[in-house]
Formats: C-alpha cells, sequence, structure tokens
C-alpha cells in the first residue's frame, strides 16, 4: 500500500511537471507573439514618419506655407522618426530566445514610460501645429486654403483617435508580457 501511495504520487509529481512545462511555453509563446508585434509596430511608425516626411516636402512645396512653418514640421517630423528609432531600439535588439525576464521587462517598462512621456509633448505641439497650419492657409485666403485647412482639421481628429487607440493597445501589450514575466518568475521560484 505504501509503494502504491508513492507511486500515485510521483505519477502526480509527473503530471504537474508537464502542465508547468505547457503553462510556461504558452506563455513564452504569447510574450513572443506580443514583442514581436511591438517591434513591428516600431518599424512602421519609423517608415511612416520618413514617409510623412518625405510627402510633407512634396506636396506643401506647392503652396504658399511660410518657410518658419516648413522647417519648423520638417524638424518636427525628424525629430518624431529620431524618437522612434530611440524608444524603439532596445525593444528590437531583444531577443526572445534567450528570455532575459529582467532585461526584457526593464526594456519593456521603458518603452511604456517613454510612451506616456511622448503623449505629454506631442498633443500640446500637434495643437500647436494645427492651429498654425489654420493660421497658415487663413494667410492664403483662397478656395484651396480653406479646403487644406478642413483636411488638416479632419485629419487630425481622425488621427487623433486612430492614434489614441494604437497608443492604449501598444501599452495593453506591454501590461500583458510584464504581466506574463511576473508569472513566469513566480514559476521560476
Amino acid at each position: 500500500e505504501l509503494s502504491e501511495m508513492k507511486k500515485q504520487i510521483r505519477l502526480l509529481r509527473e503530471k504537474l511537471d508537464r502542465e508547468n512545462i505547457i503553462s510556461r511555453t504558452h506563455i513564452k509563446n504569447g510574450m513572443k507573439r506580443n514583442i514581436s508585434h511591438l517591434s513591428r509596430y516600431g518599424r512602421m511608425e519609423i517608415i511612416l514618419g520618413v514617409f510623412a516626411l518625405v510627402n510633407f516636402q512634396l506636396i506643401f512645396s506647392h503652396f504658399e506655407f511660410s518657410a518658419a512653418f516648413m522647417i519648423v514640421t520638417s524638424l518636427g517630423l525628424v525629430y518624431a522618426v529620431r524618437a522612434s528609432i530611440i524608444y524603439h531600439r532596445n525593444i528590437f535588439k531583444l531577443d526572445t530566445s534567450v528570455l532575459d525576464l529582467l532585461t526584457m521587462a526593464y526594456e519593456l517598462s521603458r518603452l511604456k514610460q517613454r510612451y506616456a512621456t511622448w503623449r505629454r509633448y506631442a498633443i500640446p505641439c500637434m495643437m500647436v501645429w494645427i492651429g498654425w497650419i489654420c493660421y497658415e492657409c487663413y494667410k492664403m485666403n483662397n478656395e484651396i486654403a480653406i479646403s487644406l485647412a478642413t483636411g488638416c482639421l479632419v485629419g487630425a481628429i481622425i488621427g487623433g483617435v486612430i492614434g489614441t487607440r494604437l497608443y492604449y493597445r501598444q501599452v495593453n501589450r506591454i501590461d500583458e508580457v510584464l504581466q506574463n514575466i511576473e508569472e513566469l518568475r513566480n514559476m521560476e521560484e
């Protein structure tokens, strides 16, 4: 009877170990998927920023915008692209096959903090820029300028809604990975 109980305990331990392995694998796969998405999102931000910079120069140069507006807008776009590169460069380097949990948690926490800081400065800057472009269009005093200003305002509203949704989606992904890291650390203890 004692040997039967030992056998049952051994079987239960093996089953528990298999379940922990499956659970760890599931958590690691989820983390890899979310980090991959964060990297893709960062690359897309950079590509879209460069695209916006080039197209801004091509399109807006045909209108009568002031040199100051053109220069400040170009510098703002260059700064945004540079910030995206800096914010995401360590995320691009994360090796999910190694799963250094401490480094991963640190880099993701930094990215989350940078996203929050970026929003604090980017939103007021965008408001000023929208006001400035409306002023520039008002100075042009023609029908094309009114259409352009209306298009910019509508685009800013749509962009604001999309940007807010993307921001919260990215922060939720970061939070999910940080939670997964905590679960893995608890399993290893």
